[in-house]
Order: C-alpha cells, then structure tokens, then sequence
C-alpha cells in the first residue's frame, strides 16, 4: 500500500505546473527543516531555508537551502576572506576541485576574497523524491566540510593545491576500498 501511495503521489506531482511544484518543495523544505534539531530561519519571501552547522570544531557556517529559478539550491560560503597574494592558488584549488566533485561546484567571488561552494538541482527531481532533500543537505554538508579543510591548509598551512587534491584524491579511494 505504501508503494502505491508514493506512486500516485509522485504522478500527481507530474502534473503540477512548475509553480505549483515549487510550492510543494518548498512545504517539504519547511517540515524536513522543521523537524531537524539544529539552528535554522525559514524566509518565506525568498524561498530560503538557512541553517547554522558546524565545518570544523571550532567553525560554524550558514547554510543556505532555496528554492530560484526553478532550481533547488544548497550553498555555504567556505571561506570568508582569504589573502589576496594566495589568488592564483586559490583559483588553482578551485579548478582542480570543481573538476573532482561529482556534483556541484565552487567558486570563487574576487571582490569579496571568499569561496563558495553550491549544489544545483531541478525542482521536479528533488520534489519526486522525498528523500532527495535529506540526501542532497547531508551531501553538501559532508563534501562542504572536506572543501573547508582543503582551503584551510592551502591559507593556514601554505601547502601546495596539487598536493591537497592528492590527499583528497588518496581519502576518496580509502573510503571506497572501506565500503566495500
């Protein structure tokens, strides 16, 4: 019986027009968040859900969830202000990570010396299944964490990007043999 209601539900939002499937993500938005035991603000005019989590022990960032031009959104601003003479290795990381990630990306704001780092998704997928959301916030969260340590010691520790990738590179490959 469950299958069947997740299944008639999911047609039924197939019909929806985008304006009404936009109004039903972001209900589920609003209830998942909700229900979470950790600080967050619900914008209703913007369409944004932002939520504070820990990167580090001692580093908490705002995460923001939003809902625009058809597009579900996850973003965190990783670093804040980093030193304008590391701008090339900065920009070096940033290709060498965006050409890593499964999904998303980061970049780079050169007025405001900060890095970001966003998931992008279509409104329909993430609405035809529910779970998307809690997978799509812990995603973000998780490979957000591992992007913050990166930059950390390329600005903190002055180390090189392509050996940052490699130990990044090294972790993933640990991981997999793990679960396996």
């Amino acid at each position: 019986m469950n299958r069947l209601a997740h299944y008639l539900r999911m047609c039924y939002r197939l019909t929806l027009n985008a304006d009404k499937q936009e109004e039903a993500l972001w209900k589920e938005m609003k209830k998942f968040h909700l229900r979470q035991d950790y600080p967050s603000g619900i914008y209703e005019k913007e369409k944004t859900i932002s939520a504070t989590l820990k990167l580090t022990e001692y580093k908490s960032e705002t995460f923001s969830y939003s809902l625009v031009f058809g597009q579900y959104y996850c973003n965190v601003r990783l670093i804040r202000s980093y030193p304008e003479e590391l701008s090339p290795e900065i920009f070096i990381l940033t290709t060498h990570l965006n050409n890593i990630l499964i999904e998303g990306g980061v970049s780079v704001d050169t007025e405001e010396q900060c890095v970001e780092y966003t998931i992008r998704k279509d409104i329909l997928v993430t609405l035809l299944y529910p779970g998307f959301i809690y997978e799509r916030i812990n995603r973000h969260y998780k490979v957000a964490k591992r992007l913050h340590q990166a930059f950390t010691r390329l600005i903190n520790e002055n180390e090189a990007p392509a050996l940052i990738v490699a130990d990044i590179l090294k972790s993933l490959e640990k991981e997999e043999k793990e679960s396996d």
